[in-house]
């Protein structure tokens, strides 16, 4: 008597788990015939595609072509400081640069001329390169000065916040 007891709870739970299965898997073929499918779009709209240098923070590299080390990294801490989305940084494969210079990538020098005003550099120069997806790429050489940026450092820490992070007045 009980080992048909045991059975018959077994087949029940067995039908049980079966009949949860199956629910299942029908109720997830109900969803997707519920759902209307997304309209396909042949192209791209141009209005969903943004630009490379619209919108905040502008992206761009540090590369140092000195041979002094820690200079990249230094101009990358006082752009970042500055609101600047500094997405590389390290060695140039041209070094031994002697003058520094921000170079603009995408023919829109506001970014490569707000970089350089960070970073006390003089030299701007438009180079667009498409490739680099960024929109300005800084050569440090033996002439920058780390210390230029202390005026950003001796700032209050919520004045160093990212542009995008500041409250708005």
């Amino acid at each position: 008597m009980r080992q048909r007891l045991e059975s018959a709870a077994l087949a029940a739970a067995g039908v049980a788990v079966v009949a949860f299965v199956l629910s299942f898997a029908l109720g997830l073929r109900g969803e997707e015939r519920a759902r209307p499918a997304p309209p396909r779009d042949p192209e791209p709209r141009p209005e969903i595609i943004a630009p490379l240098n619209s919108g905040n923070p502008r992206r761009v590299e540090v590369l140092n072509a000195s041979r002094r080390s820690g200079l990249a990294r230094q101009a990358t801490e006082q752009l970042r400081e500055a609101g600047y989305d500094v997405v590389h940084y390290g060695t140039a494969s041209d070094a031994d640069e002697t003058s520094s210079m921000v170079i603009d990538r995408v023919g829109d020098p506001r970014t490569a001329r707000g970089a350089a005003r960070v970073l006390g550099i003089d030299s701007v120069v438009t180079r667009t390169d498409s490739t680099r997806m960024v929109e300005a790429s800084v050569i440090l050489a033996r002439d920058w000065q780390a210390d230029i940026g202390a005026e950003a450092r001796s700032r209050r820490w919520w004045q160093r916040l990212p542009a995008w992070l500041r409250p708005r007045r």
